[in-house]
């Protein structure tokens, strides 16, 4: 996967799928918002997909996806995690690949406030 962004509240199925169709173009019914498990093993590959956290659980909410939304999008996943950290109004959390605690990259919900 390409993009692996934690939220830490819930995106709106509905206002994701109509930014992402707006913003990119990416068809409303290949966004799935929903538990993996709770696909069908024949469903068509989502462009992207929020899942919920398991438990209550910080930053649980998970946008995951891959060349699709790449190339629909044209951000990197830093990029699109401060898009839409901004859009909705919720903090994002993206894994820079260094240790905490100084690692990590993260967005507010505010253009004042990022650390990457």
């Amino acid at each position: 996967m390409r993009y692996w962004i934690h939220f830490e509240a819930e995106l709106p199925a509905d206002a994701l799928r109509r930014f992402l169709l707006t913003e990119y173009g990416v068809a409303p019914e290949s966004v799935y918002v929903g538990r993996v498990e709770d696909r069908a093993v024949d469903d068509p590959r989502p462009v992207a997909m929020l899942t919920p956290p398991d438990a209550d659980e910080g930053f649980g909410w998970i946008l995951t996806g891959d060349t699709e939304l790449a190339a629909a999008t044209d951000h990197g996943e830093r990029e699109l995690a401060v898009t839409l950290a901004r859009e909705f109004g919720v903090w994002a959390l993206v894994d820079d690949g260094s240790i905490p605690p100084t690692g990590g990259c993260w967005s507010a919900p505010t253009a004042a406030a990022a650390g990457c």
